[in-house]
């Protein structure tokens, strides 16, 4: 994933938001003022970009793909491809999509409610200018998957 290695990542262990700064080996937890402190001048001087990695065990990744047709109004119709595939009801999950190249699509699903509760941790932290599965943050080597 190009663009995270400048990256300041929020995580959540044991629901304690707790950051990640490259070229450190210690987390910062973000429950104290001087990390909290540190983290807001390095948002406000444009240091690097912040990204929350929402917890894997609750976010949902698959790739799909489509037709052309489809394509067209894959913005509306998104949930309703995926319905049943899944257990929950489409009206309580968020849907994110990223082109993969131009029928696939990358697709990351989680429940409303987890957003929220993850939002209500965040709440006094500067906004994360990307949400990311935490997967997705791995490194990506030549020959893995």
């Amino acid at each position: 994933m190009s663009g995270t290695q400048n990256s300041l990542i929020i995580r959540l262990i044991n629901d304690r938001a707790v950051l990640l700064v490259p070229g450190e080996t210690e987390l910062r937890a973000l429950d104290e003022a001087a990390n909290r402190d540190w983290l807001v001048g390095a948002v406000e001087a444009g240091r690097a970009e912040l990204v929350f990695a929402a917890p894997a065990t609750n976010v949902r990744i698959q790739q799909l793909s489509v037709s052309g047709a489809e394509r067209k109004h894959l913005a509306k119709s998104l949930p309703f491809l995926l319905e049943e595939q899944l257990a929950d009801d489409v009206e309580g999950l968020h849907f994110a999509m990223s082109p993969l190249d131009k029928l696939n699509y990358a697709v990351a699903l989680c429940k409303h409610s987890d957003m929220e509760y993850w939002q209500s941790i965040l709440a006094d932290l500067p906004a994360a200018q990307r949400w990311l599965a935490e997967p997705l943050l791995l490194p990506l080597q030549e020959g893995e998957w």
